[in-house]
C-alpha cells in the first residue's frame, strides 16, 4: 500500500495537540516538558533527520510559506496577549513600557551582537543575528506567564508587565533588523531616509493605522452587540478577522504589521465587556492549543542539524552566551527605573523569562530575502531552540521560586 505522507503529517500533529490537551496540566505541574517541545520533537520526527516526510529549507525559495506562518502566528498572539490586558493597562504603565522598549531592547540587541562574536561571523552579522534574537517572543511567553502554575506564584501585575512587553517589542524590533541589514549590505541609505522610512513610516504610521482599525472595528461591534446582532461566541472569527485585516492593511502601505495588530487589540478592547471577555477565553485556546503547536511541528521539520554539527563548539557557546547576557543583564540594571518590577526577584525572573521563538523566525526569514548570510538560519534556529529548551524546563521551578518569596495577591 502506497504511503500517504500528508495523512502520516496530519495524524502525527494532531496526536500531540490531543496529548497535551489531555495530559499538559500534569507536565506542566511536575515540569517534566513543555508543549512546543514535545511540539517541536514531533517536526523533528516528521521532517529530513526523521521520517523525511516534508523538507522545507529556510533560506530558499520555499521558506515563504514558513514566513507567512510565523507571520500569522505572531499576529494571532498579539492580538490574544492585547485582549488580555486591562484597557487602560498602557495608560498606567506607559512609563515602564517606553523604558524596557526603547532601552531595553538596545542593551538586548548590544549584549546579543558581543556575546555573538564567539562565532566565526562578522560584526555586521553578528548584529543582524542579535536584532532578530532581541524581541521577546510573545507566543513562547504565553505560555510561561499563563497556567496554573504562573497563575498561582506569578503576580498578575508582573505577568502583565511580560505579556505587554512581548507583544510589543516584536513590531519595535523592526527598526533594529532593518539598521543591521544596512550596515551588512552596505547600502548607502541617508539616515534621513531611513527615520522617515522606517521609523515614521513603517513604526509609526502602522501603529497609527492598527489603531484606527481597532477603533473602528471597536465601534462597529459595540453598536451591534447593542442591537442584539451578535452575540459573545461570534467574537472568536472576529478577533482572527481584525489580526490579518490589520495584517493585511499595514503591508498594502508598505510597513511592518506585527506592532499595528498590537495597538488594533489595545483600541478594541476598550470596547468589550466582562462577557464579551469570554470569547477571548475561548480565542486564547484555539491560539495557544491549536495554531502555536502545529507551527512548532513545523519548525522542527525545518532545523538544519548538519549545519549546527559543522558550526561546532562554537555555536553551543554562543547559545549558552546569549541566553546568560542577552536579557538578564539588561533586566537587573533598568529594574530600578521601572516600577511596575517590585524588587529585585521580579527584575530577575522578567529578565530571565525573555524567550525567543516564532518571532525570530519572522524576522530571519524576512532578512534571508534581502541579505545573503547562509550562517543567518543556523545560528538563530539554535538559539531559539536552546531558549525553547532553557526555558521551557526552568518556566515551573523559577516561578515556584518566585512564588515562595512574592506575595501573588496583586
Amino acid at each position: 500500500m502506497e504511503t500517504n505522507i500528508p495523512t502520516i503529517v496530519m495524524v502525527i500533529a494532531a496526536s500531540v495537540v490531543l496529548g497535551f490537551a489531555y495530559f499538559g496540566r500534569w507536565l506542566e505541574g511536575y515540569g517534566v516538558l513543555t508543549e512546543p517541545l514535545l511540539c517541536l520533537g514531533a517536526g523533528i520526527l516528521l521532517g529530513p533527520v526523521g521520517l523525511a516526510t516534508f523538507d522545507v529549507r529556510i533560506g530558499e525559495p520555499g521558506d515563504a510559506f514558513v514566513h507567512h506562518a510565523a507571520e500569522g502566528v505572531v499576529g494571532l498572539a498579539i492580538m490574544n496577549a492585547a485582549l488580555r490586558l486591562e484597557p487602560d493597562y498602557v495608560r498606567r504603565h506607559w512609563r515602564s513600557l517606553a523604558f524596557v522598549l526603547t532601552v531595553g531592547l538596545f542593551l538586548m540587541w548590544v549584549a546579543a551582537a558581543l556575546a555573538l562574536m564567539v562565532l566565526p561571523v562578522t560584526l555586521a552579522t553578528a548584529l543582524l543575528i542579535a536584532a532578530i534574537v532581541t524581541p521577546t517572543d510573545p507566543v513562547l511567553a504565553d505560555s510561561i506567564v499563563s497556567g496554573d502554575v504562573a497563575q498561582r506564584n506569578v503576580p498578575q501585575r508582573l505577568r502583565d508587565a511580560i505579556t505587554a512587553e512581548s507583544a510589543a517589542n516584536d513590531g519595535l524590533g523592526y527598526p533594529f533588523v532593518v539598521i543591521a541589514i544596512i550596515l551588512l549590505t552596505q547600502e548607502a541609505i541617508p539616515w534621513s531616509d531611513y527615520i522617515v522610512g522606517t521609523i515614521l513610516w513603517e513604526v509609526c504610521a502602522a501603529t497609527a493605522l492598527g489603531g484606527a482599525i481597532g477603533f473602528v472595528l471597536g465601534q462597529l461591534y459595540g453598536a451591534a452587540r447593542a442591537h442584539g446582532l451578535v452575540e459573545t461566541e461570534t467574537s472568536v472569527p472576529i478577533f482572527i478577522a481584525m489580526t490579518f485585516v490589520t495584517l493585511g492593511a499595514v503591508q498594502l502601505m508598505g510597513a511592518d504589521g506585527i506592532l499595528a495588530v498590537f495597538t488594533a487589540g489595545l483600541a478594541f478592547r476598550a470596547f468589550l465587556d466582562k462577557e464579551d471577555m469570554a470569547g477571548s477565553v475561548h480565542f486564547d485556546a484555539l491560539v495557544d492549543r491549536t495554531v502555536t503547536p502545529l507551527f512548532f511541528v513545523l519548525l522542527g521539520a525545518t532545523l538544519p542539524f548538519d549545519d549546527w554539527v559543522e558550526l561546532g563548539f562554537p555555536l553551543l557557546l554562543g547559545v549558552v552566551l546569549v541566553l546568560l547576557v542577552r536579557r538578564l543583564p539588561a533586566w537587573l540594571l533598568i529594574g530600578f527605573a521601572t516600577p511596575v518590577y517590585r524588587g529585585w526577584r521580579e527584575r530577575a525572573f522578567a529578565g530571565w523569562f525573555g524567550p525567543v521563538g516564532v518571532a525570530a523566525v519572522f524576522y530571519v526569514t524576512l532578512a534571508l530575502r534581502k541579505v545573503d548570510a547562509p550562517a543567518l538560519w543556523p545560528i538563530v534556529s539554535a538559539i531559539i531552540v536552546g531558549s525553547m529548551v532553557v526555558h521551557g524546563l526552568t518556566a515551573t521551578p523559577v516561578s515556584r521560586w518566585l512564588g515562595r518569596h512574592d506575595s501573588v495577591a496583586d
